[in-house]
């Protein structure tokens, strides 16, 4: 059995394994090529082709030194010729992070601070979701992806009602503003592109408050509080109070 902490796929197909080490085992490198041997025989043994391998990322969290003699504490390793430096495959992409080496440089006080570093200082519990939404929207997203984690039943059934709201919405308008520029066009007239787009958020806007209603009526019917309405509706507080009755 092959355990890791994290196992994602990107669009592309690669597979990417996110993995923490607290202690410093001396097997490591070859824990490492295991996590890869692993998830290599598994895609190849779906796809049964060579041509349709994808790459296999590692990304390791080291809250311990590896290399003493630099003080980077990114490295990258490949399968790679030593003369010339030239890469013989990527399919085995490896990138291992010494924490320690981070924190020492103490790069979250950097004016030009980078998301590899807010995402360190979000995994290493420097910097919450909170605060670090203020200067990159991502964030704002993990807060929200944070406390679905956390959150009860109900809480989940309220947050995929507001997704469902926020994408029909998103679906609407962009419907709405491909009529307007079809109506201008048509048109030949430019004020019939931002005519159209006008009148159809208007319209549009129009139903997804209704939209957004109906859906927080059935939290309300469902028993969520509303305070936990709130964490996922889009509809302000008042307007939630009008809908529960209270």
């Amino acid at each position: 059995m092959c355990l890791f902490d994290i196992a994602a796929k990107t669009d592309d197909g690669s597979r990417i394994i996110i993995e923490i080490q607290v202690l410093k085992f001396p097997s490591f490198g070859q824990r490492l090529l295991w996590y890869f041997s692993r998830m290599y025989y598994d895609l190849i043994r779906k796809s049964g082709k060579f041509n349709k391998l994808k790459a296999v990322i590692i990304v390791s969290l080291l809250d311990f030194v590896i290399d003493k003699n630099s003080d980077d504490f990114l490295s990258r390793y490949q399968v790679t010729e030593l003369q010339r430096k030239t890469s013989l495959l990527s399919d085995l992409d490896m990138f291992l992070i010494e924490l320690p080496k981070w924190k020492k440089q103490n790069r979250l006080n950097l004016k030009e601070q980078n998301r590899l570093d807010r995402w360190l200082g979000y995994l290493t519990g420097q910097c919450s979701a909170e605060e670090l939404g203020q200067n990159d929207v991502l964030f704002q997203e993990v807060g929200m992806k944070e406390k679905l984690y956390k959150c009860s039943s109900k809480q989940w059934h309220a947050y995929w009602a507001a997704e469902t709201a926020r994408m029909d919405y998103e679906d609407l308008i962009k419907g709405a503003l491909n009529d307007g520029r079809a109506q201008g066009l048509a048109q030949g007239k430019a004020q019939g592109i931002a005519k159209g787009q006008a009148e159809g958020r208007a319209e549009e806007q129009k139903k997804f408050l209704a939209e957004s209603k109906r859906k927080a009526r059935n939290m309300f019917i469902r028993g969520i509080s509303l305070e936990d309405a709130l964490l996922f509706s889009p509809l302000k507080k008042s307007e939630l109070k009008k809908l529960n009755g209270k």
